[in-house]
């Protein structure tokens, strides 16, 4: 299974290291730059990367806003060029460089100053997606998600954005994770249940790649089960169903790529 680290983690990248020397032939070295004229962002290709090698073992360190390096258990592997452009296949076109490679005992030391060089402003531990979020405060309009499979609900979403904000608008758990990682939305407002998968777990899947994400779940049943559930899962807020403008609006403008560009504007 493929682990997914925000950034170079020593005792983790050394837990690996153990398993690595069983057998260095089944594991490859895989490294992705994103390209400059991309507009896609890191954690979009870590996920797109992560259901690539779903059914492998390994883990990717998201090293930096434009940089993943994987160490994935590939088995042997004869033509590593072959690899890296299988790889590069999975991603959309135009928006990375992939380089693969095998992996020796002398390579691991080399490999565990590389990942700590690559890490943001080379320190290891720094968390680079917290430029996401000044992705989200950089851009001219705002962008406002719903995953609701009420239409109704959807509808009262849209009317109270339209005039300020683009809105995107889910029925059901198909695609969420992919259209919010495309768009990185100001603000998520996610249905706790929706056909074909649970809010919570969209959620943690949301935050997995994007930790700097503002999520607020909406739910008829607001027991305090379901309100525990969603804090611990890491959302921003809950709204219980039938809900208002006004509540909407509270959220919106509390959103942290929102409010600064909210005050900028006055």
């Amino acid at each position: 299974m493929i682990e997914i680290l925000h950034h170079f983690n020593q005792a983790r990248f050394m837990g690996f290291v153990p398993e690595i020397r069983k057998n260095l032939a089944d594991w490859q070295l895989v490294e992705v730059s994103l390209t400059q004229k991309t507009s896609h962002n890191v954690a979009f290709i870590a996920r797109r990367l992560s259901e690539h090698f779903a059914a492998r073992d390994g883990i990717l360190f998201i090293c930096n806003s434009r940089q993943i390096l994987g160490i994935v258990r590939m088995g042997p592997v004869s033509d590593t060029a072959k690899l890296a452009a299988g790889i590069t296949a999975s991603l959309p076109q135009y928006s990375c460089t992939v380089e693969a490679g095998d992996i020796t005992a002398d390579g691991l030391l080399r490999l565990q100053v590389r990942l700590q060089d690559l890490s943001e402003d080379g320190k290891a531990g720094t968390n680079p997606l917290p430029a996401l979020l000044d992705a989200r405060q950089r851009r001219v309009g705002r962008v406002v998600m719903v995953a609701d499979d009420d239409m109704f609900m959807r509808s009262l979403v849209v009317n109270t954005f339209k005039p300020k904000a683009s809105v995107i608008e889910h029925g059901d758990a198909g695609g969420v994770v992919d259209t919010y990682l495309e768009h990185l939305p100001d603000v998520l407002f996610l249905d706790i249940h929706l056909p074909g998968g649970s809010g919570i777990d969209i959620l943690a899947e949301v935050l997995k790649f994007d930790s700097s994400a503002y999520v607020i779940m909406l739910t008829s049943d607001s027991v305090k089960e379901n309100v525990i559930s969603a804090k611990k899962a890491g959302a921003k807020g809950f709204i219980a169903k039938p809900f208002t403008r006004q509540k909407l609006e509270e959220c919106y403008n509390a959103s942290p790529s929102v409010a600064p560009w909210l005050a900028a504007k006055k």
